[in-house]
């Protein structure tokens, strides 16, 4: 996206409701794992529009979007509050594809909560819907579900079941050329394959999330990616020059996100 361009159209170009409602969705995306403060400062110009037009569905994508970048800034309150608010809509608008879409933000809420089960609940609901659709949309978010349900099972230690769903969501990702959902699958591949002490393949998977990390603007990974990358240097290859300047890279990201969920695994990283 080039977002500077999409800014410019805002301010400066005569443009209809629904191409300004369009181009707020691609700058909140944009910022959203980059600079959660800029996504809140144009999800609430958007909501100022949209709810003039009284436009349910685009009500509830804003509200959610605030509560994504609520949940980055570590405000989880705040994010699980304005969650709730564009799943009400959803529900009570029947808009099914929009409920499940914020079933999945609320499900990684509560994994970052360290409610694993929970999120796996709220993700499993997202999942049943999108698979009773059909359309491209539909499976591409299919693939980010059960690359979260993947990761889920990771953190719970269950890496069969772990790679079962994150070679399932690569198998899509792959079938739709969709490559930002890949950005979290190998993230995840290359954690368990650290664990598993397969070395080789861990820094394989992690340096390509690392190169689309940086290529989508998602902060966030690259960060938790560089730190894991760290790992793998200093426990595979005894390497703690690398080690080091990895898990120092994962930092500097860290502090410019100013996620406190991705700061302490930067921290900790350094720690060990």
């Amino acid at each position: 996206i080039n977002v500077d361009s999409l800014i410019n159209i805002l301010e400066i170009q005569e443009i209809t409701y629904k191409q300004k409602v369009n181009i707020y969705s691609d700058i909140c995306y944009f910022f959203v794992y980059g600079n959660p403060d800029k996504t809140l400062f144009y999800a609430k110009e958007a909501l100022s529009l949209v709810k003039k037009e009284k436009d349910k569905l685009a009500i509830s994508i804003f509200e959610e979007y605030e509560g994504r970048a609520y949940e980055v800034k570590g405000e989880y309150a705040n994010a699980l509050a304005h969650y709730s608010q564009a799943l009400d809509i959803a529900v009570k608008e029947k808009i099914d594809h929009q409920e499940a879409f914020v079933y999945v933000s609320i499900g990684s809420l509560y994994s970052r909560l360290g409610k694993p089960i929970t999120s796996l609940e709220y993700m499993l609901k997202a999942l049943s819907i999108y698979e009773m659709r059909n359309k491209t949309r539909d499976k591409m978010q299919q693939t980010l579900i059960l690359s979260n349900i993947g990761g889920l099972h990771r953190g719970l230690e269950e890496n069969d079941r772990a790679i079962y769903y994150l070679e399932k969501a690569l198998a899509i990702a792959d079938e739709l050329d969709y490559t930002k959902a890949k950005i979290k699958i190998y993230y995840d591949l290359g954690g368990i394959n650290r664990m598993q002490g397969n070395y080789d393949k861990a820094l394989a998977y992690q340096q390509k999330a690392i190169e689309l990390s940086r290529l989508f603007n998602d902060k966030m990974t690259e960060s938790t990616s560089l730190a894991s990358l760290a790992l793998i240097y200093a426990e595979g290859f005894k390497d703690y020059v690398n080690a080091e300047e990895n898990a120092n890279n994962s930092l500097n990201v860290a502090e410019k996100l100013n996620d406190p969920f991705v700061l302490i695994a930067s921290w900790r990283t350094l720690s060990e």
